[in-house]
């Protein structure tokens, strides 16, 4: 606690100049100006870090805001972010971290298939998770390629589940879902 305190209070006082700053900026440059992030990147990497120490039961609760960070940091898929969010969910040490490599490949999925209101920074977004998506694929590939079929058998069936004629019942119905996944 007594190492992150100077850390913390650089975090703070940027955080507050950032928002005083924004505070006296015309509407129409806010929208410009918040996609910049007054964090230094060296501070942001050591958030990261931070992050990479919990466990996946927490890290978990974090996801959405994690994403959410994505979306309002620059369309690169080479930040500590970003990172470390492939990383994490490709990496062999986490092999047991089933649930937050599916959740993150859904939320990437959601990311890159919504256009959103089609303003820049959502069409932004939407690339930045198609890039991701893409980069979490190819690694699983190589790695864990078993963990990728998981992944891609799951979003068969729920494709195939929200596009089955409501006609089919029973053994029709099964078989037409087999045949599907």
């Amino acid at each position: 606690k007594g190492a992150c305190a100077p850390l913390l209070r650089l975090v703070e006082r940027k955080l507050r100049a950032w928002d005083h700053q924004l505070k006296h900026l015309s509407r129409a440059s806010q929208v410009t100006r918040r996609t910049t992030n007054p964090l230094p990147t060296k501070v942001r990497s050591m958030i990261v870090q931070a992050f990479a120490k919990i466990e996946e039961k927490e890290l978990l609760c974090y996801l959405p805001c994690l994403i959410g960070c994505l979306q309002n940091a620059s369309a690169s898929t080479n930040s500590p972010l970003a990172d470390f969010l492939i990383s994490r969910a490709s990496n062999d040490r986490y092999e047991k971290e089933v649930h937050f490599r599916t959740y993150l490949y859904w939320a990437l999925l959601n990311g890159s298939s919504s256009r959103g209101s089609g303003s820049l920074s959502s069409q932004r977004f939407c690339n930045l998770c198609q890039a991701l998506l893409g980069k979490l694929n190819e690694k699983l590939a190589k790695k864990n390629e078993c963990a990728l079929k998981q992944l891609q058998r799951g979003y068969n069936l729920v494709t195939s589940m929200s596009m089955t004629p409501v006609d089919l019942e029973g053994t029709a119905l099964s078989d037409y879902i087999r045949l599907q996944v």
